[in-house]
């Protein structure tokens, strides 16, 4: 069990560069401050909820398979590094949050996006934003969002098929 200490008091969900994202094991995100990410988890341990810590940052991410905890891994919420939330303490945090009186609309979300399980913590970078924001009309290669590893490993195959051709 931990402690998450928490101070903000912000409801927005305006993007100001400190900026969180929760995924889901479905690939479903839900973007969100670090300010409203705070208020989620300290209105849940107001309510009840005791924070089992995060598991580090997996290699690949298998939520059937429980992750191996370091001795320096911190378990900490708070700092976007791709830690995982395991499923059931997701579900007490949603929990939690549902039983939160007055929540506001960001509370909810985070309280149903919570509810489907299993979830990583990351940073919400600004290339990742734009990809948000712009859906399908950039890929993750214009944005930036390739490692230049990968950018640089050789084309097994290429498509010449375009949006809207089947």
């Amino acid at each position: 069990m931990q402690d998450v200490t928490v101070s903000a008091d912000s409801q927005s969900m305006e993007p100001h560069g400190d900026d969180v994202i929760l995924i889901d094991v479905l690939g479903q995100a839900l973007p969100l401050t670090k300010d409203l990410w705070r208020d989620a988890l300290k209105a849940a341990q107001s309510r009840g909820w005791a924070p089992e810590g995060t598991a580090p940052a997996p290699p690949a991410w298998d939520p059937a398979t429980l992750p191996t905890h370091s001795a320096t891994w911190s378990g900490d919420y708070f700092e976007p590094r791709g830690q995982q939330v395991l499923r059931a303490d997701a579900l007490r945090l949603a929990a939690a949050l549902g039983t939160f009186p007055g929540k506001s609309a960001g509370l909810a979300r985070v309280a149903r996006f919570c509810s489907r399980g299993s979830f990583l913590i990351c940073p919400l970078s600004k290339e990742l934003h734009a990809y948000l924001d712009t859906g399908l009309e950039s890929s993750p290669d214009d944005l930036g969002l390739m490692s230049a590893q990968r950018q640089n490993q050789p084309s097994y195959g290429t498509s010449t098929r375009t949006r809207g051709a089947s």
